[in-house]
C-alpha cells in the first residue's frame, strides 16, 4: 500500500479477477486495484485507489469488496446507519484513481442494516448482505441488484432476498455469492433444531436459484446446514459458490471425531453441489422414478458389479405395514455410454400376490442376469413354497417380458424364507432360506442354495447344491445374506450365538470345489473379534460383501459393537482368515448401532450405511471408506453420502450396492411420493476420486 496509515486496516477484503486484484482498506475508506503487469505479478507501488467522496470515518469504506468483468463493488456497512454500496466499471484505458462511482441503497433501508457488509459481483449481477436489516433485529436480508443495458447507475434493488425461517440475530447475509444462476448467502446465527433439541448459532446457508424471468423478491430456498449440527459452530460464517459447487466456511466448529479431536474453534469447510435439482454435499447423484413411483412402494434395489445395471423393485402401496397380497414388478435401468436411461426402464413382469418383504434382487456382474425372490400369497387352501424367478438379458437388451426361469428349494426341503437373500455371479446363483426369523423360537438352522447355469441357459428347476453350518443351531438365521464373487460364497448368520456372546453373529466362507459345487458343510468360519465375550448381540453377518480377496462383513449391534470388518484372503485359503481392519462411524452416539446395516465393495472404496444417524434426526448416511492396507482402525475421514432431500427417518443408507464408478443407495422409508414409499438415489464417484484427506 504506497500510503498506509495505522489503522488503515489494508487487507481486510481482498478479491480477485484475472489480471486485476481488489484490496480494501476499510480504515482508510479506500480500495486499492493492482494490475498484473506484462512480466508477471511483481511487487509494485502504483495502484489505482477508489475512493468516494464526503466519506465519514465511521462508513468503513472497503469492508468488502469483489470484482467480475471489469466491475469493482465495494461495501460500505458503517458502524451505525444504514450503509451503502458502490460500484466502479473499468474505465477504457484501465483502472486509474477516480471517485466516480454508481451508489447502491436498499429502499427500505433502516439504521443499523449494514448494507454492504457484503458483496458479490458475477457479470451483470450483483449481490449485497445486509444482516442488521428487518427492523434491526438482526435476521437479515440480501439484495439483488441488476446492471441496466444503458450500465450502472444509482438504483435500487431488483429483489430482495430474505430466509423463510429468518429470526432474530441469524445474520442472515453476513456472507453472500454469486455466480450464474445461484446465490448463496450465510446466516452464522441461525438456530438449528434436530429433534426436539435447538441448537444456538449452529449457522445455515441459503441457496437461491435464478427464475427463468430473472431474479424477484423471494424467501424461496434451500436450507444447508452442517451434517452434525452443534451449537455454536457459525456454519455460513463465509460462503463461495462457483459454477455447481458451494463453499461453506464453518470457523468455531469443533471436529468431535471419537479418534482425532481437533478441538474447539479449530474450524471446518465443507463443499456441496449442484446435481441438477438441489443441493448437497456428496458426490453428483440423481434419482430412479419407476413409472408406478407414485402408487407403489420401493423394496429393494441393487446395482451390477461393472455399474452399469440397476434393478428397482417395486410392490403396490397398501396402507399398512404389513400387507398381504400386493402387485411387484422389477425395472430394469441401463447406462450406455455414460449416460443412464431413465425415462424407459424395462419392466419385469412378476406374478400378482405375495409379501414384499419376503422378496429378494440380485443381479450379475454384467447385467445379463436378475434374481428375484418371491413369496406367494397364502390362502385357506394352500400355501405355495417361495421360489425365485431369473430373467436372462436377450441379446438385444432388455425389453419388457414376463419370460423367467423358477428354481425352488429341492424336494424335501422346508427351510423358510427361501428367496430372501440372493447373489448372483456369473452363471451362479446363491439364494438363502434363514428359516422364519425368529432367535428364540425358531425350527430352522437355515441354509444356502447355490444353483447352476445350466448349458443352454437358465430353466426352471429344483436341483442345487445345498450349503449349512458345520454346527448350526436353531436360530442362526444362516443365510439371512448371502455374497458371491467367482468361486467364493459368503453366508451370513447374524443370529448365531456362540462364545463371544448372544447372537454375537457368524459369518461362512465357501469355496467352490474343482468339481463344481456340491452340498457341503465344509466351511471357514469368520466371528468378531472384539465382542465383549458373553454379552455381545452385534449382529456380525447381518450384512456382507465380497471382491477379490476382500469380504466386509457389518455388525450391526450397539454402537460400542457395530461396525464393519474387512478380511483379506490368506495365500493358503480361506481356512486362516485375518481382520485387515474395522471400520467404525465417525458419530458415535446412540443411533450409529445403524452403521454397518448395509455394506458393499468395489476396486477403490467400501460403502457402509449407517440409516439411522444423520440430520435431519436419523435420515441417514453411507460412509466411503479406502480398501485398508493394514489392521488399524481407519483414522481418516471417511466421505459422508447424504439423502439430498432427506427427512426425519428416511433411512437413506438401508440398501447399498456399489459398482464400477456408481452406487445405488436407498432410502426405503422416504415420504418423497407416499408415506414410506421409499427412494432410491445413483450417485457417482468424482472426476479425481473419493477424497479421503479431509
Amino acid at each position: 500500500m504506497p500510503d498506509g496509515d495505522v489503522e488503515d486496516r489494508f487487507g481486510y477484503s481482498v478479491a480477485t479477477d484475472g489480471n486485476f486484484v481488489v484490496v480494501g482498506a476499510p480504515g482508510e475508506n479506500a480500495v486499492y486495484v493492482y494490475t498484473r503487469p506484462d512480466t508477471g505479478w511483481a511487487e509494485t507501488t502504483a495502484p489505482a485507489k477508489l475512493t468516494v467522496p464526503n466519506a465519514s470515518a465511521s462508513a468503513r469504506f472497503g469492508h468488502a469488496v469483489s470484482i467480475s468483468e471489469g466491475t469493482i463493488v465495494v461495501g460500505a456497512p458503517g458502524r451505525s446507519g444504514t450503509g451503502v454500496s458502490y460500484v466502479f466499471t473499468k474505465p477504457g484505458t484501465g483502472w486509474t484513481d477516480t471517485s466516480s462511482a454508481t451508489r447502491l441503497t436498499a429502499t427500505d433501508g433502516a439504521s443499523g442494516d449494514r448494507f454492504g457488509y457484503a458483496v458479490s459481483a458475477s457479470g451483470s449481477t450483483v449481490v449485497v448482505g445486509a444482516p442488521g436489516n428487518e427492523s434491526g433485529d438482526d435476521a437479515g436480508a440480501a439484495y439483488v441488484f441488476t446492471k441496466p443495458e444503458a450500465g450502472w447507475r444509482n438504483t435500487s434493488a431488483a429483489a430482495k432476498l430474505t430466509a423463510s425461517d429468518g429470526a432474530s440475530g441469524d445474520w442472515f447475509g453476513h456472507a453472500v455469492s454469486v455466480s450464474d444462476e445461484f446465490i448463496a448467502v450465510g446466516a452464522h446465527g441461525s438456530e438449528i433444531t434436530v429433534g426436539t433439541e435447538a441448537h444456538d448459532d449452529a449457522g445455515g446457508v441459503y441457496a437461491f436459484r435464478r427464475p427463468q424471468d430473472g431474479w424477484a423478491t423471494s424467501s424461496d430456498s434451500q436450507k444447508l446446514t452442517a451434517k452434525q449440527v452443534a451449537t455454536g459452530e457459525s456454519f455460513g460464517y463465509a460462503v463461495s459458490v462457483d459454477g455447481d459447487a458451494i463453499a461453506v466456511g464453518s470457523p468455531t466448529s469443533v471436529d468431535r471425531r471419537y479418534y482425532d479431536f481437533m478441538g474447539a474453534r479449530s474450524g471446518a469447510a465443507r463443499i456441496f453441489t449442484w446435481p441438477g435439482l438441489y443441493w448437497e454435499d456428496t458426490p453428483a447423484a440423481f434419482k430412479l422414478r419407476p413409472p408406478n413411483v407414485e402408487s407403489s412402494r420401493i423394496f429393494g434395489m441393487t446395482l451390477s458389479a461393472d455399474g452399469n445395471t440397476v434393478v428397482v423393485g417395486t410392490v403396490q402401496a397398501v396402507a399398512t405395514d404389513t400387507p398381504s397380497a400386493t402387485t411387484a414388478k422389477a425395472f430394469v435401468y441401463t447406462r450406455e455410454d455414460g449416460e443412464w436411461d431413465t425415462s424407459s426402464p424395462t419392466t419385469l413382469t412378476l406374478p400378482d400376490g405375495g409379501t414384499f418383504s419376503k422378496l429378494g434382487l440380485a443381479v450379475s456382474e454384467n447385467g445379463d442376469t436378475v434374481a428375484v425372490g418371491f413369496s406367494p400369497a397364502a390362502t385357506e387352501s394352500t400355501s405355495e413354497p417361495n421360489y425365485v424367478l431369473v430373467f436372462s438379458r436377450p441379446r438385444g437388451g432388455w425389453d419388457s417380458t414376463s419370460v423367467a426361469a423358477r428354481l425352488t428349494m429341492p424336494d424335501g426341503e422346508t427351510e423358510g424364507n427361501f428367496g430372501r437373500s440372493l447373489a448372483v455371479s456369473g452363471d451362479t446363483i446363491v439364494v438363502g432360506a434363514y428359516g422364519d426369523g425368529s432367535y428364540y423360537s425358531s425350527n430352522y438352522k437355515g441354509a444356502a442354495f447355490v444353483y447352476t447355469r445350466p448349458s443352454r441357459g437358465w430353466v426352471s428347476t429344483s436341483a442345487a447344491a445345498k450349503l449349512t453350518a458345520p454346527a448350526g443351531d436353531l436360530g442362526d438365521q444362516f443365510g439371512q445374506v448371502v455374497a458371491i464373487w467367482g468361486d467364493t460364497i459368503v453366508v451370513g448368520a447374524p443370529g448365531d450365538s456362540n462364545i463371544r456372546g448372544t447372537h454375537s453373529g457368524s459369518a461362512y466362507v465357501f469355496t467352490k470345489p474343482k468339481g463344481g459345487w456340491v452340498s457341503t458343510f465344509e466351511s471357514a468360519k469368520l466371528t468378531s473379534p472384539d465382542d465383549w465375550f458373553g454379552w455381545s448381540r452385534s449382529q456380525f453377518g447381518y450384512s456382507i460383501a465380497v471382491r477379490g480377496d476382500k469380504i466386509v462383513i457389518g455388525a450391526l449391534g450397539s454402537y460400542r459393537d457395530s461396525g464393519a470388518y474387512v478380511f483379506t484372503k490368506p495365500e493358503d485359503g480361506w481356512d486362516n482368515p485375518y481382520i485387515v481392519s474395522k471400520l467404525v462411524s465417525p458419530i458415535l452416539d446412540g443411533y450409529s448401532s445403524s452403521f454397518g446395516e448395509s455394506v458393499s465393495i468395489v476396486d477403490d472404496a467400501i460403502f457402509v450405511g449407517a440409516p439411522g444417524v444423520g440430520y435431519p434426526e436419523r435420515s441417514g448416511q453411507v460412509y466411503v471408506f479406502p480398501i485398508p492396507t493394514g489392521r488399524e482402525i481407519f483414522a481418516g475421514v471417511p466421505v459422508s453420502l447424504s439423502d439430498p432431500q432427506g427427512g426425519t427417518y428416511d433411512g437413506f443408507g438401508g440398501v447399498v450396492s456399489a459398482g464400477g464408478t456408481n452406487v445405488v443407495v436407498g432410502a426405503l422409508s422416504s415420504d418423497d411420493h407416499g408415506e414410506n414409499y421409499g427412494a432410491a438415489y445413483v450417485l457417482s464417484e468424482p472426476s479425481d476420486g473419493w477424497d479421503f484427506s479431509a
